[in-house]
């Protein structure tokens, strides 16, 4: 197998991934670093407070997910020998896009009403 589908796959899985973990880690009651600005950081589900900020949990929920899927697929590949066919290469390509465009559907509809 060459060395740029096995990157590609891999990277794809990462976005896939990160996409996952940052919309889950805000839609389930998950815990994260959330800072409140004059009260400090706190590790909680929910944002609580005046001005929380839960972004930076978010952040390391989804680079936990990319990385854990990345590292998944970068190992599972490591077994096959044959290319993957370039069918299968833009499938992946989809889903990761798909996978972006639907985590950035769900803050945009948290918005609503603008």
């Amino acid at each position: 197998m060459p060395r740029y589908q096995r990157v590609f796959v891999a990277a794809c899985a990462g976005v896939i991934g990160f996409c996952v973990a940052y919309v889950a880690s805000d839609f389930g009651p998950l815990p994260k670093p959330i800072y409140t600005p004059g009260g400090g950081w706190a590790i909680a589900p929910r944002p609580a407070g005046a001005v929380p900020i839960g972004y930076y949990g978010m952040l390391l929920w989804g680079a936990g997910g990319a990385a854990v899927a990345a590292a998944a697929a970068y190992a599972a590949l490591g077994w096959r020998r044959a290319p993957v066919p370039e069918r299968w290469l833009h499938l992946l390509a989809g889903w990761a896009a798909t996978a972006a465009a639907l985590a950035a559907a769900y803050f945009l509809w948290n918005l609503w009403p603008f």
